[in-house]
């Protein structure tokens, strides 16, 4: 699998894997490229985290992803069979949106506060929105809504609800990656999020 983070000013999330010190290529590297590229020497080159190849944003130089690089790695990865998991941000541009609308599953992750669910509302009633066949990945908060209140507000399914978890906080900051045991919250959600894949995808 690969996970690539599409959000250049979110720290990247190599960082939030624990990773930022792994060895490999992050996106001020990979900027120019275009066209076909070898999905097996990309892979080879990309930080490895338990398995997976993430392709990171920067935390010194951070810049818009071009839309002819996001593309070339993309599809790099899916050409040697490999499931790639994009982290789109929310100011996405259209090179972005565009895969996005072609993904086998488009997932909002959207906590559950009134406020954040209307907002969704809103992404996936506008007009020619590519979120509007999306399903729903509520994350609960204290007080707040359930997973059948937050689908009625967005009017799409909930795919899978991500409890709070005491554990992922700490992680992060000792740089240690959140855990994905079987029992573990973020853990059942993403099993939850494969499952959901046609099966030829869920590879590597």
């Amino acid at each position: 699998m690969t996970l690539v983070d599409a959000d250049p000013w979110g720290a990247g999330l190599d960082l939030l894997l624990g990773a930022e010190r792994a060895d490999g290529l992050r996106w001020p590297e990979l900027a120019g490229l275009r066209g076909r590229v070898a999905g097996d020497a990309l892979l080879a080159a990309l930080p490895d985290v338990g398995g997976v190849s993430v392709v990171a944003a920067s935390r010194s130089a951070p810049q818009l992803v071009p839309a002819d690089a996001l593309a070339a790695v993309v599809d790099a990865a899916r050409a040697v069979g490999c499931a790639v998991v994009v982290d789109v941000p929310r100011a996405a541009g259209e090179a972005t949106l565009s895969l996005a609308a072609d993904a086998d599953l488009a997932v909002l992750v959207v906590p559950s506060r009134l406020r954040a669910a209307t907002a969704a509302r809103l992404l996936v009633e506008a007009p020619d929105s590519v979120w509007s066949g999306a399903q729903v990945v509520t994350r609960q908060v204290p007080g707040g809504l359930s997973g059948a209140e937050v689908a009625d507000v967005v009017g799409r399914p909930v795919l899978a609800e991500l409890v709070h978890d005491r554990s992922a906080v700490p992680r992060g900051e000792r740089g240690e990656p959140p855990l994905v045991t079987a029992r573990s919250p973020l853990g059942v959600v993403a099993r939850r999020i494969l499952s959901a894949l046609p099966p030829p995808l869920v590879r590597r």
